[in-house]
């Protein structure tokens, strides 16, 4: 197996991004792992179920290849090339903010791979994130970066940085942190005093409870819309071990040349599971795993798993439960739904994080979103597609996508939109 130079440090880019001090003190799903394990060592078949890194590796083995290449000072692959772990223990506290950067003036479909891009060649960067608004959920034109050092942040702030678009060349807006916050609070509080002196509600306390989630009782129940948008896809299983959690079962059918699991629904102990895949692939996977050319494992022999695809009532069933579950979070306030925390960047998982296509990231099931780190109760929504055809943009990204927005207190920024998100 020979890996290009490019997948390798894609690879160890991701990796070592997953396990950062910047991602590992957010990411729950990925800090639970570490702490199973009284050496921090985690399975890579774990991150095998990170979309955005899977973008780079086609399976386990290509992980652990590349793995070999990777800081030894940050992450180390065990002697069997099958666990990854820190070199350094956990961080109890981890507030970047005094490394944190501000930065305006992008189009609003500039994507994650797209800053990392523009960002990356400037310094030694930590991570990106993307911006959107509370109310509209549309992505801004600003971005967060988090540098190496306070030293590194001031020498970027000082410089001057421009991009192009549409044959004009314009001049990005670019603050620390800590200045930009200085301002947005003063902004706050000067709406704040012009709307109680002219006997109006605070709007800044308005857009504050839009964010906690508080409903008006005066809207309308939006009305579901779905599809079955991959018809073929979904696949029910039974018979498989009570110990072969979803986790395993996405990185054995994702270690395949042939299939691309998107998703695996199960229940704590049960020994059924409804699976997803990308394609229309549900009756192939049937026939696979009946002439026995696909194997969960080598001891599928010891158990009678079978398998038939999800037709008619009940694959639509399935789609519009997905579609109810998507509608609620985005109602609730949650617009979850990546591996891992705050994505990103799984981007992101970068933040993962992936891991790892936008609009699908925000709509994952139940199990999916436990990976919310990213990395994803809170939102690593990387954008990871489609790149703007008005915008130039030279070098490959060097730092890993995310979707956090610094940690800000509320008397900093009281109203302020949500972060974007990857991984």
């Amino acid at each position: 197996m020979t890996l290009s130079e490019k997948s390798t440090k894609a690879i160890c880019k991701q990796v070592e991004y997953y396990f950062s001090d910047s991602n590992i003190s957010k990411d729950k799903f990925l800090l639970a792992k570490v702490k199973e394990n009284a050496e921090g060592w985690v399975d890579l078949s774990v991150l095998a179920t990170f979309n955005r890194l899977m973008k780079f590796a086609k399976n386990v083995e290509e992980i652990a290849e590349a793995l070999k290449s990777a800081n030894k000072d940050l992450i180390v692959l065990n002697e069997e090339g099958t666990k990854v772990k820190r070199v350094q223990p956990v961080p109890t506290s981890y507030d970047p903010r005094s490394r944190t950067m501000y930065a305006k003036g992008f189009p609003t479909d500039f994507s994650i791979d797209q800053y990392l891009a523009y960002w990356g060649p400037k310094g030694d960067m930590q991570k990106v994130t993307t911006r959107r608004d509370y109310e509209t959920n549309k992505q801004k034109d600003s971005c967060t970066v988090e540098w190496a050092s306070e030293k590194e942040l001031e020498r970027v702030v000082a410089e001057k940085h421009t991009i192009e678009i549409d044959g004009e060349e314009k001049e990005i807006e670019v603050k620390t942190w800590k200045d930009y916050s200085t301002v947005k609070t003063a902004e706050f509080a000067e709406k704040k005093r012009l709307a109680l002196e002219a006997g109006l509600p605070d709007p800044t306390e308005k857009k504050h409870n839009k964010r906690d989630g508080a409903q008006s009782s005066e809207k309308k129940e939006p009305e579901l819309q779905w599809s079955v948008e991959v018809p073929g896809s979904l696949v029910e299983v039974k018979g498989l071990p009570s110990d072969f959690s979803f986790l395993k079962i996405k990185a054995a059918i994702n270690a395949t040349e042939t299939f691309r699991c998107a998703h695996v629904s199960r229940e704590a102990e049960a020994d059924e599971a409804v699976i997803r895949f990308d394609k229309g692939q549900a009756e192939e996977f049937v026939k696979a795993l009946a002439d026995k050319s696909f194997q969960f494992t080598e001891n599928d022999s010891e158990h009678t798993i079978t398998a038939r695809a999800l037709e008619g009532a009940e694959e639509a069933a399935r789609w519009k439960h997905r579609a109810e579950m998507a509608q609620n979070r985005q109602q609730n306030g949650n617009r979850g739904g990546n591996r891992g925390g705050k994505r990103g960047g799984r981007g992101g998982r970068g933040g993962r994080n992936d891991r790892r296509n936008n609009d699908r990231n925000n709509e994952r099931d139940n199990d999916d979103s436990k990976r919310a780190r990213e990395e994803t109760q809170e939102e690593s929504a990387a954008v990871e597609d489609g790149e703007s055809k008005k915008v130039k943009v030279e070098s490959e990204p060097k730092a890993i996508a995310s979707a956090d927005t610094p940690a800000a207190s509320q008397s900093e920024i009281k109203a302020e939109s949500a972060p974007a998100t990857a991984v």
